[in-house]
């Protein structure tokens, strides 16, 4: 079950981002609330079940990278938009190569 190739975006998948997000968001209030230890712990959960969901995504060793690279894509465009969100006065640059 690779998802190496180019998706096309589509209600459904729109829809499924939605669910995630909500589901995220919901949990790391749940963290927040209980304090710092709390958010550390899952933070580094979330980033580790992304890690074993790209490899059970992973149908070849070769659609690793393609994976990963489009995982931390989203990753770096979620910490922008979150750090432009909260207006925290920090410069972020992405580099991206083609």
């Amino acid at each position: 079950m690779s998802n190496t190739s180019e998706m096309k975006e589509s209600p459904n998948i729109n829809l499924q981002t939605g669910e995630i997000t909500d589901f995220m968001l919901d949990k790391m209030k749940a963290a927040t609330d209980q304090g710092e230890e709390s958010v550390l712990h899952f933070l580094a959960a979330s980033a580790y079940v992304a890690g074993f969901c790209i490899a059970l995504a992973a149908s070849k060793p070769s659609a690793v990278g393609p994976l990963l690279t489009r995982s931390m894509d989203a990753l770096t465009s979620g910490l922008q938009s979150g750090l432009e969100f909260t207006e925290i006065p920090i410069e972020f640059i992405k580099i991206v190569r083609d």
